[in-house]
C-alpha cells in the first residue's frame, strides 16, 4: 500500500499536465445541469411621465432629476431647440437657486449650503422674462451641522441616578427625532451634557454629606 501511494504521488508530480487535463467528476456533473437563461432588464432612459425629483446628497450637494413629456412640451408650446427649461429651488421664504437646461430628460447636481430648512424645486419656462411654472417636486428637509447644547442656566428635569441608556431610550421614545440624523446627534449631545451634570451634582452631594458627618 505504501509503495503504491508513493508511486501515485511521483506519477502525479511527473505528469502534471496529464493530471490537470483529466475531467473531474464535479465538472462532469456541472456540465450535465441545464443552464438557466439569464434575463436582462435594462433601465429605461425615460418613463414618459412628467416629474421633477429633488434629493439631498450631503450638506452642500443636492441632486435633481427631471423628465418633461413631449405632450407637455407641445401643450405649452415649448420648443427645446430654441428654448430652455428653467429650474428654481425654493424654501419657505423664497427662491434660493436657479439654473436652466435645454434637455427634456436629464439630471443636475446643485452645490450650495441650505442649512436646516425645507426646500423644493420648480420646473418651468420663460415667457417675456416671466417664469411660467410647469410643476414642482416634493419638499425635502436639508441637513444641519449645528449642535445646540443647553445653556448653564436652563432648567434640568431629570431624576438622579438615571443611566445613559435610560435617558436615551426615553428621549427617542417620547420625542420626534425622525427628520434627520443631525437631530439625533443634537439629542445625544444634550443627553451627554445632562448626564455629566447629574454625575457632577451627585459627586458634590456626596462630598457635602461626608463633611457634615465629620
Amino acid at each position: 500500500m505504501r509503495e503504491n501511494t508513493e508511486h501515485l504521488i511521483h506519477q502525479s508530480i511527473k505528469d502534471e499536465k496529464s493530471y490537470s487535463s483529466t475531467t473531474h467528476a464535479i465538472d462532469t456533473i456541472a456540465q450535465e445541469i441545464p443552464q438557466m437563461d439569464m434575463k436582462e432588464y435594462p433601465i429605461p432612459s425615460r418613463y414618459y411621465k412628467d416629474r421633477v425629483t429633488l434629493l439631498p446628497v450631503n450638506q452642500s450637494k443636492y441632486y435633481i432629476y427631471w423628465e418633461i413629456t413631449d405632450e407637455t412640451l407641445t401643450a405649452r408650446g415649448i420648443d427645446l431647440n430654441t428654448q430652455e427649461l428653467y429650474f428654481r429651488i425654493y424654501n419657505t421664504k423664497g427662491m434660493l437657486f436657479e439654473f436652466s437646461s435645454p434637455f427634456a430628460v436629464s439630471e443636475y447636481f446643485i452645490k450650495g449650503v441650505f442649512e436646516n430648512q425645507k426646500i423644493y424645486a420648480k420646473v418651468g419656462y420663460m415667457v417675456e422674462h416671466t417664469f411660467q411654472e410647469l410643476f414642482a417636486s416634493q419638499s425635502v428637509q436639508t441637513f444641519s451641522s449645528q449642535i445646540n447644547l443647553p445653556a448653564p442656566d436652563d432648567e434640568i428635569w431629570m431624576r438622579k441616578g438615571e443611566s445613559w441608556s435610560q435617558l436615551l431610550h426615553s428621549s427617542i421614545e417620547h420625542l420626534e427625532f425622525s427628520g434627520s440624523s443631525a437631530k439625533y446627534i443634537k439629542e445625544l449631545e444634550r443627553l451627554r451634557y445632562l448626564n455629566k451634570m447629574s454625575q457632577s451634582n451627585e459627586s458634590s452631594s456626596s462630598h457635602h454629606q461626608g463633611g457634615n458627618n465629620g
